[in-house]
């Protein structure tokens, strides 16, 4: 992957990883679909401007940001948690459906911006 984001379309990158990880999963990959999912999250919260980077970093800065509402933050600990040797999480999470549904929050958030700076 192009280590820069679309300036046409960032969440076009987003929606892409996310995809990855679908096909990942489908073909059997499930370590491939957890990178993609984090790596999903993480271009999220960095074009919203919520994290600096889209790395981990990211993504553990977004369990501790207090103006996230703790369902989110919840949702974000899968991510960070360590799978086992076949690289399933013990607490049973899918590390997609979190992904989805927090990429879906940040892009929310993102929209309400965007719309609350044009009203001005």
């Amino acid at each position: 992957m192009n280590s820069s984001i679309s300036q046409a379309n960032p969440w076009h990158q987003v929606e892409m990883e996310l995809l990855n990880s679908k096909q990942a999963r489908n073909s059997g990959n499930e370590g491939k679909a957890r990178v993609c999912a984090r790596r999903a999250v993480g271009l999220a919260l960095l074009i919203s401007g919520i994290a600096p980077s889209r790395a981990l970093s990211a993504i553990q800065s977004l369990t501790e940001n207090q103006n996230i509402p703790e369902e989110i933050r919840l949702l974000a600990l899968p991510l960070l948690e360590k799978v086992d040797e076949n690289h399933l999480l013990e607490s049973g999470f899918d590390l997609i459906d979190c992904a989805q549904k927090i990429v879906t929050f940040v892009q929310n958030i993102n929209m309400d911006y965007q719309n609350t700076g044009t009203e001005n």
